[in-house]
């Protein structure tokens, strides 16, 4: 085995969800990102291996960089290793940015996240960039960087499969997982953590990989089949040293943070110890309603006196009929309970809905948007929604059941609805439909845009974007 080279370069990039141009980049207004947490930590740990100054990471997402702005930056930082991340939907884009880089410049390339760990096969086998692409990293990214850095050869790499010498896709022997969550990311790699919005200071923290549950639509199970939560002392020591630095508010982007009642007692002592409270500091968390509706209203006031400012919640949708396609197990009274309890601590609400989901009707779709009302209606101002049309992606159910059904998967098809509905909305509403853009993403048949409802008997493209319609100005009002 190599020796680790201190002087080898590593070039991180956090892919756009979307191709910007390269004069005006995201002409979405209060267009916002969280930092690639993620990313955060492998860089983290490989500036364990090389000296600091040889690991650089670039947000081209939080940037708008258009590929070729991506590309540039990589050519100006002249890095040995380029990592690389994926999601199904952008990797076209990270298609084009691996040719346009490697028609500059040969340096080893590895892909990872969500679209690696799902899909291996397919970016292996994809002939666009199968000759350029050193191996892609099917699990946590953490040892696998390590190990390349330490100079490996591919065969000894942790969690990667790449092509050898016989054009056959191998698997390497080494299979590792990591308790990385529980070192502390170094944050002078991201440019937009802390986030600075007048008295409030914000950060983002990750306390848990993975989720237990298996929702016909996720695929977070198949990436993290277990769940990984960190030690409490490392919690602790990150919420000391960002309390340092004067943050004061944290959004907690777990899959599912307040899992159970015991968590809750678990984070009431590490509150008490750093002595933090509704007072000095706020945060808002990932629930679910299955377990957030069992929380008694003790549980409740504690949370609130802890600082809880927001929960984020899977409706998903008003059909008792859908929920169960969708291995949600919930039910519409859980959901009003849920709201109505946080409302009435003054916690606020984001709920995200569903739609398009495969055989739903238009009568589904329609008691959706009667449950978004009555919620609505219960919580005014501080309940909001996050609309979506259903897309099977790999590693969910519904891949397996429905991705034959519809076009390549690596392709969105982004639909403005200002545009869409264009005799139907006044100039404000079609301002503020105009801000979800970049969120309407389709699937395609035959190059037309099609919801998985449509081509499994149920509702048509077109009355399943008018409820997306609907919830998104529901949200707003």
């Amino acid at each position: 085995m190599k020796s680790a080279k201190r002087h080898s370069k590593i070039c991180f990039i956090n892919t756009p969800t979307q191709l910007y141009s390269s004069s005006k980049g995201c002409e979405i207004e209060n267009y916002s990102t969280i930092p690639p947490l993620g990313l955060g930590y492998v860089a983290t740990a490989a500036s364990g291996i090389v000296t600091k100054d040889n690991v650089s990471l670039i947000d081209a997402e939080f940037l708008r960089l258009s590929p070729r702005k991506i590309v540039q930056s990589i050519i100006d930082d002249n890095p040995d290793y380029i990592a690389i991340n994926a999601t199904t939907p952008n990797f076209h884009i990270v298609k084009i940015i691996i040719v346009s880089l490697r028609r500059v410049m040969e340096k080893k390339i590895i892909i990872g996240g969500a679209h690696a760990i799902l899909s291996p096969n397919s970016i292996l086998q994809d002939k666009d960039i199968r000759d350029l692409v050193y191996c892609v990293c099917i699990g946590d990214g953490e040892p696998t960087i390590i190990d390349l850095l330490k100079g490996k050869k591919l065969s000894q790499i942790a969690n990667i499969k790449y092509i050898d010498k016989n054009n056959d896709i191998v698997k390497s022997k080494k299979e590792e997982t990591t308790q990385s969550i529980n070192k502390i990311i170094d944050r002078t790699f991201f440019q937009n953590d802390p986030l600075e919005d007048g008295d409030k200071i914000e950060s983002f923290i990750l306390s848990a990989r993975g989720c237990p549950f298996r929702c016909s639509f996720c695929a977070a199970p198949m990436m993290k089949p277990k769940m990984t939560k960190r030690d409490d002392d490392s919690m602790k020591q990150e919420l000391m040293e960002l309390r340092s630095q004067g943050v004061n508010y944290i959004r907690f982007v777990d899959d599912l943070f307040l899992s159970s009642k015991k968590r809750v007692d678990r984070l009431k002592q590490i509150w008490n110890d750093l002595k933090l409270n509704k007072e000095n500091f706020g945060f808002e968390a990932t629930a679910r309603i299955n377990i957030a509706s069992k929380f008694s209203k003790e549980t409740w006031e504690l949370l609130v006196k802890m600082g809880l400012k927001e929960i984020e919640i899977g409706i998903e949708s008003g059909s008792q009929r859908i929920i169960r396609m969708m291995a949600k197990n919930i039910n519409n009274q859980e959901v009003v309970s849920t709201v109505k309890m946080a409302i009435s601590q003054n916690i606020k609400v984001k709920g995200f809905v569903m739609l398009g989901y495969p055989t739903e009707t238009v009568l589904d779709l329609n008691i959706t948007l009667d449950l978004i009302k009555k919620l609505k209606r219960l919580g005014g101002g501080d309940i909001r929604f996050s609309p979506v049309i259903v897309k099977a992606y790999p590693g969910t159910d519904i891949y397996s059941k429905y991705s034959h059904l519809v076009d390549n998967l690596s392709n969105d098809y982004l639909i403005d609805l200002a545009d869409y509905f264009s005799d139907e909305f006044t100039d404000d509403e079609k301002k503020i439909l105009k801000k979800r853009t970049r969120y309407n993403a389709v699937h395609t048949l035959n190059e037309i845009p099609v919801a998985l409802s449509e081509i499994t008997g149920g509702a048509k493209l077109y009355d399943v974007l008018q409820v997306l319609a609907k919830l998104t100005l529901l949200s707003e009002n």
